[in-house]
Order: C-alpha cells, then sequence, then structure tokens
C-alpha cells in the first residue's frame, strides 16, 4: 500500500515538471519572434540587406535565407526574424546577421 501511495505521488510530481518545463520553452519561443517591416536595399559586401527600426533604432539585416523574389533593391517587405549563428560576410557593414521568416511584400 505505501509503495503505490509513493508512486503515484512521484508520477504526480514527474507530470507538473513537465507541464511547467513545456510552458516555459513555448514563451520562450515567443519571446524570439516579431513583426518587423522594412525595405530591401543592395548592399556592397552583403549582396543584398533589409533595413528596418528595432527599438527606434535603424538597423540594417543580413539576411541569410532571403529567397530570389525578394532580391530587389527597394522592395517593402514585412517578416519576423531570429538572430543567427552564421558568418557575417567579409567586407558586409550590416548591423546583424538573421533569419528571417514568414516574409512577405508590401504593396
Amino acid at each position: 500500500m505505501k509503495s503505490i501511495l509513493i508512486l503515484s505521488i512521484i508520477l504526480t510530481m514527474i507530470g507538473c515538471a513537465s507541464k511547467r518545463m513545456a510552458k516555459e520553452n513555448q514563451t520562450n519561443q515567443t519571446d524570439t519572434v516579431s513583426k518587423y517591416t522594412g525595405k530591401v536595399m543592395e548592399s556592397e559586401g552583403c549582396g543584398f540587406i533589409v533595413q528596418t527600426k528595432i527599438d527606434n533604432v535603424e538597423v540594417s539585416l543580413y539576411v541569410v535565407n532571403l529567397s530570389e523574389e525578394f532580391k530587389k533593391a527597394n522592395t517593402k517587405v514585412q517578416f519576423d526574424f531570429i538572430d543567427s549563428r552564421a558568418m557575417m560576410p567579409e567586407n558586409c557593414k550590416a548591423s546583424k546577421v538573421v533569419v528571417a521568416e514568414n516574409m512577405t511584400l508590401i504593396k
């Protein structure tokens, strides 16, 4: 009888810990992605960059996964991004390297 009670308590504790960890992981993922608008520009050394504002500061983003349809100067886009660990191309003066998600054209 005691062993069943102890086993029940342990399983309950494990279940609660798993739910808490899943909730924390979900919160961390949503904190890293936000909606931004910007303009695709040609840049010497980078090819194409996206100029946008983050916290009211003008920044230029080197987007490692920028698809061909967006590689046109002065194209206005809306997108989400996550910081990338990829290397900045040599001679590129962009502010940061990112991976873009959900990129769409703005008319």
